[in-house]
């Protein structure tokens, strides 16, 4: 809805162009749509003024994953089924301070957590 308010636009519009965002890049998630877009270079990442909380290597991977970047085998075995990784999305996004998948995925390739998204967008390749 804040995306329609702050483009004077029906909230149906914009949720047309993002379904059709979605099946553009193949990204089935809000979470994948912003990290499409990112890494597209279609939207830049925001301007933080907070730090990036610690985050562990298994957040870290739960991040790559919710984006999109890496697949569930770099999960560890007891967060593969949905319930678990959805629990610790969640706890992500009460650390980080954000509301929703897509703020969490930005605010993430802003602190430069998904480095795949900024290199993606910028042209150059990941290390």
């Amino acid at each position: 809805m804040q995306i329609a308010q702050s483009l004077s636009r029906p909230l149906w519009t914009v949720r047309q162009h993002l379904n059709r965002i979605g099946r553009l890049f193949d990204a089935p998630n809000p979470a994948r749509k912003a990290a499409a877009l990112l890494a597209g270079g279609h939207v830049a990442p925001p301007q933080v003024s907070m730090l990036a909380p610690d985050l562990t290597p298994i957040d870290l991977a739960v991040l790559r994953v919710h984006a999109g970047v890496a697949r569930d085998a770099e999960l560890p075995p007891e967060l593969r089924p949905t319930g678990p990784f959805l629990d610790h999305v969640d706890g992500l996004r009460e650390r980080c301070g954000v509301r929703s998948d897509p703020h969490l995925i930005a605010l993430a390739a802003a602190w430069v957590l998904l480095p795949t998204l900024t290199t993606l967008a910028s042209g150059k390749e990941t290390p």
